[in-house]
């Protein structure tokens, strides 16, 4: 595959402090080198961000979201909905704009383990990602924090604006919603990916599915941090296989503060 971008975005609000975003950017080029492009795609446009970005050598990218606050209230959806709205149903279509034919779309709080290749059924499909092993709503639903887009597949069959067809009139808290309905009804074409690419971590005990799922810890490609956030400091008793993750994203958040 040609064009490669690892992504991450989000809203001025998520921007307040980029520390995480540019930590889980380096987690990437530690495995990846100069093989892909590293972009941070932002309404936030305080030069302080601009410049612990580029100081960390990714690409800034800003966006003024004001355009598409503006489209998505004129489908009936809220302001808070406009950045999640964006980063699943708009943000490949930028991308592509940019020249990237391939997206890696992560959130703040994921953490590359080891070096992977895109997933060949990228090339025939919108998407890729991994399902939540947990049921929300009855479904095991695709999670939008880690997630490959096939940027020219995904703007040809205009899905940006079907999403917001489909959106009209629905009441929802995210992009994770819409897009699992329309993955349900036939409208994007998503390939499902094992655990590996998107090992969803809880801090809680009750929550730690390592075990559950027989999985090997060396095969995880990616960590996502959905329970108690990495950069908060650990207690002495969390001494268990994630510790060093943990660890390894703690210290990397602070080594990004010291350049700013």
């Amino acid at each position: 595959m040609n064009n490669l971008a690892i992504v991450v975005c989000g809203d001025t609000n998520y921007y307040s402090h980029p520390h995480a975003t540019i930590t889980a950017l380096s987690s990437f080029r530690e495995k990846f080198g100069d093989s892909v492009d590293y972009v941070c795609v932002t309404d936030c446009d305080k030069p302080d961000t601009k410049y612990i970005v580029e100081k960390n050598r990714f690409k800034y990218v800003h966006v003024d979201m004001t355009c598409y606050t503006d489209i998505v209230s004129d489908y009936g959806l809220n302001r808070w909905t406009t950045a999640t709205f964006f980063k699943s149903f708009s943000l490949p279509k930028l991308l592509l704009q940019l020249g990237y034919e391939y997206t890696l779309y992560v959130d703040g709080d994921v953490l590359c383990t080891q070096k992977f290749t895109f997933p060949e059924q990228l090339e025939s499909n919108h998407a890729c990602g991994v399902r939540s092993l947990n049921k929300f709503k009855g479904r095991h639903e695709f999670n939008c924090g880690v997630m490959f887009y096939n940027n020219v597949k995904y703007t040809e069959d205009k899905l940006y604006e079907s999403a917001l067809e489909f959106s009209t009139g629905k009441k929802f808290n995210g992009d994770q919603l819409i897009f699992n309905d329309m993955v349900d009804n036939n409208m994007f074409h998503v390939s499902e990916l094992n655990i590996t690419y998107n090992y969803m971590l809880y801090k809680q005990e009750k929550h730690n599915r390592l075990n559950d799922c027989n999985l090997d810890t060396d095969t995880i490609k990616m960590v996502h941090f959905l329970g108690k956030k990495p950069w908060t400091k650990l207690s002495a008793r969390d001494t268990n296989w994630d510790y060093p993750i943990y660890n390894h994203f703690y210290k990397m958040y602070n080594d990004v503060q010291i350049l700013v």
